[in-house]
Protein backbone atom coordinates (compact mmCIF):
# COMPACT_ATOMS: atom_id res chain seq x y z
CA UNK A 1 0.00 0.00 0.00
CA UNK A 2 1.48 3.34 -0.99
CA UNK A 3 0.71 6.86 0.22
CA UNK A 4 -1.85 7.45 -2.54
CA UNK A 5 -3.83 4.41 -1.40
CA UNK A 6 -3.67 5.61 2.18
CA UNK A 7 -4.91 9.07 1.21
CA UNK A 8 -7.76 7.55 -0.81
CA UNK A 9 -8.88 5.43 2.13
CA UNK A 10 -8.70 8.36 4.54
CA UNK A 11 -10.59 10.61 2.16
CA UNK A 12 -13.39 8.10 1.65
CA UNK A 13 -13.68 7.31 5.36
CA UNK A 14 -13.33 10.86 6.72
CA UNK A 15 -17.06 11.41 7.25
CA UNK A 16 -17.41 8.10 9.09
CA UNK A 17 -14.43 8.85 11.32
CA UNK A 18 -15.67 12.37 12.05
CA UNK A 19 -19.08 11.01 13.05
CA UNK A 20 -17.49 8.60 15.52
CA UNK A 21 -15.20 11.36 16.83
CA UNK A 22 -18.17 13.67 17.42
CA UNK A 23 -20.00 10.87 19.22
CA UNK A 24 -16.99 10.25 21.49
CA UNK A 25 -16.83 13.97 22.33
CA UNK A 26 -20.54 13.88 23.19
CA UNK A 27 -20.03 10.91 25.50
CA UNK A 28 -17.11 12.64 27.21
CA UNK A 29 -19.23 15.75 27.72
CA UNK A 30 -22.08 13.66 29.15
CA UNK A 31 -19.73 11.82 31.52
CA UNK A 32 -18.44 15.19 32.73
CA UNK A 33 -21.97 16.42 33.36
CA UNK A 34 -22.81 13.27 35.30
CA UNK A 35 -19.64 13.62 37.39
CA UNK A 36 -20.54 17.24 38.23
CA UNK A 37 -24.04 16.18 39.29
CA UNK A 38 -22.68 13.34 41.45
CA UNK A 39 -20.07 15.64 43.01
CA UNK A 40 -22.84 18.10 43.89
CA UNK A 41 -24.83 15.22 45.42
CA UNK A 42 -21.83 14.19 47.48
CA UNK A 43 -21.52 17.75 48.76
CA UNK A 44 -25.19 17.89 49.69
CA UNK A 45 -24.96 14.58 51.52
CA UNK A 46 -21.84 15.75 53.34
CA UNK A 47 -23.70 18.86 54.43
CA UNK A 48 -26.63 16.64 55.48
CA UNK A 49 -29.01 18.47 53.14
CA UNK A 50 -30.98 15.32 52.44
CA UNK A 51 -34.04 16.95 50.88
CA UNK A 52 -31.90 18.81 48.33
CA UNK A 53 -29.87 15.65 47.73
CA UNK A 54 -33.00 13.65 47.00
CA UNK A 55 -34.30 16.35 44.67
CA UNK A 56 -31.02 16.41 42.75
CA UNK A 57 -31.45 12.68 42.11
CA UNK A 58 -34.67 13.39 40.26
CA UNK A 59 -33.39 16.49 38.49
CA UNK A 60 -29.70 17.03 37.74
CA UNK A 61 -28.54 13.43 38.12
CA UNK A 62 -31.41 11.94 36.15
CA UNK A 63 -30.97 14.52 33.41
CA UNK A 64 -27.23 13.88 33.19
CA UNK A 65 -27.75 10.11 33.09
CA UNK A 66 -30.33 10.37 30.30
CA UNK A 67 -27.95 12.61 28.35
CA UNK A 68 -25.22 9.98 28.80
CA UNK A 69 -27.52 7.21 27.58
CA UNK A 70 -28.42 9.21 24.48
CA UNK A 71 -24.81 9.99 23.64
CA UNK A 72 -23.85 6.34 24.10
CA UNK A 73 -26.68 5.39 21.75
CA UNK A 74 -25.31 7.86 19.22
CA UNK A 75 -21.85 6.33 19.59
CA UNK A 76 -23.27 2.85 19.08
CA UNK A 77 -25.09 4.00 15.94
CA UNK A 78 -22.01 5.75 14.59
CA UNK A 79 -19.91 2.65 15.15
CA UNK A 80 -22.53 0.38 13.61
CA UNK A 81 -22.66 2.60 10.53
CA UNK A 82 -18.87 2.58 10.29
CA UNK A 83 -18.46 -1.20 10.46
CA UNK A 84 -19.21 -3.58 7.61
CA UNK A 85 -22.76 -4.88 8.00
CA UNK A 86 -21.74 -8.36 9.18
CA UNK A 87 -19.64 -6.98 12.05
CA UNK A 88 -22.22 -4.36 12.98
CA UNK A 89 -25.01 -6.90 13.21
CA UNK A 90 -22.88 -9.19 15.39
CA UNK A 91 -22.03 -6.34 17.76
CA UNK A 92 -25.53 -4.92 18.00
CA UNK A 93 -27.41 -8.20 18.30
CA UNK A 94 -26.13 -8.69 21.86
CA UNK A 95 -26.61 -5.11 23.01
CA UNK A 96 -29.69 -4.03 24.98
CA UNK A 97 -32.12 -1.93 22.98
CA UNK A 98 -34.07 -0.60 25.93
CA UNK A 99 -33.01 0.49 29.37
CA UNK A 100 -35.49 -1.82 31.09
CA UNK A 101 -33.80 -4.82 29.43
CA UNK A 102 -30.33 -3.86 30.64
CA UNK A 103 -30.34 -5.93 33.83
CA UNK A 104 -31.60 -9.07 32.12
CA UNK A 105 -29.08 -8.53 29.29
CA UNK A 106 -26.24 -8.16 31.80
CA UNK A 107 -27.30 -11.31 33.62
CA UNK A 108 -27.52 -13.37 30.44
CA UNK A 109 -24.19 -12.05 29.09
CA UNK A 110 -22.19 -12.27 32.32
Amino acid sequence: MDMADTNTILTTRTAELETVDHAVVGVAHAVGDLRKALDALEGLLGERQFEKAAASGYQEIASAFIFLQRTLGGLQSAEANRLPSSQASRKSCNAPTRTRNLLSWRASNA
